[in-house]
């Protein structure tokens, strides 16, 4: 009854006092609730504001607290990061930065958002790169970026789309390169090879050679 009063109602201050209270909710009748979390999350698509930031705050504070887990829908809470309301956009990324000091779990679904990004068809490339370029960020002390690079790699055989491809070598690009993950990348080089005659995949791997030759990390040779 109460996601019907949720879903039906046009009464925002109801919609809003229904998620506000979802936590203490979930807390109480877990079995209940957790059923209906997909319901919730719909809210983040809601045309009202007032309702994607209620929705969003209540999301993150039962993520956060490990009382739901982050991978079902948390595609959808990327797009906050690119939302016009600057009260949520900031939300968002104190919501990301906070997860990310939480063990693997935004290492976790890395690859995942990227996969959802390039599905959706209501992201553009450029919030797309800013999103990854944001997230990727959060990762530089990642103890598991190698196996990030790998994840990665993987994609290239997952797709025949040249436009997903040349997000996969830019995401690979916002890696910070070791001997350890260069070497991973260099290993890889069956799954790309084929590819780097694009020249946005291109210069997106001279960028990275050019880091680690900067960095003293490896003796490469990049021509202009």
């Amino acid at each position: 009854l109460l996601f019907t009063i949720f879903e039906k109602s046009t009464h925002l201050d109801i919609k809003k006092s229904i998620l506000l209270h979802i936590p203490d909710l979930l807390t109480r009748f877990p079995n209940i609730i957790e059923p209906w979390m997909h319901r919730i999350f719909d809210g983040l698509k809601n045309s009202a504001i007032e309702i994607r930031t209620a929705t969003f705050y209540s999301l993150s504070c039962l993520i956060l607290r490990d009382m739901i887990r982050a991978h079902s829908h948390i595609h959808l809470m990327v797009n906050g990061l690119i939302d016009p309301d600057k009260e949520l956009s900031s939300m968002c990324r104190t919501f990301f930065t906070t997860l990310s000091q939480k063990e693997n779990n935004l290492y976790n679904i890395l690859p995942d958002i990227f996969s959802h990004l390039m599905e959706s068809d209501s992201i553009s490339e450029e919030n797309s790169k800013y999103i990854m370029k944001f997230l990727f960020e959060l990762m530089e002390k990642c103890k598991h970026m190698g196996n990030l690079v790998d994840r990665f790699c993987v994609k290239f055989k997952e797709t025949d789309n040249i436009n997903h491809q040349r997000h996969i070598a830019y995401c690979l690009s916002l890696i910070v390169y070791n001997d350890k993950t260069l070497r991973k990348l260099l290993n890889n080089f069956p799954m790309y090879k084929h590819l780097v005659h694009d020249s946005d995949i291109y210069s997106n791997f001279k960028t990275i050679l050019q880091g680690c030759s900067k960095q003293g990390k490896a003796e490469l040779k990049v021509s202009n």
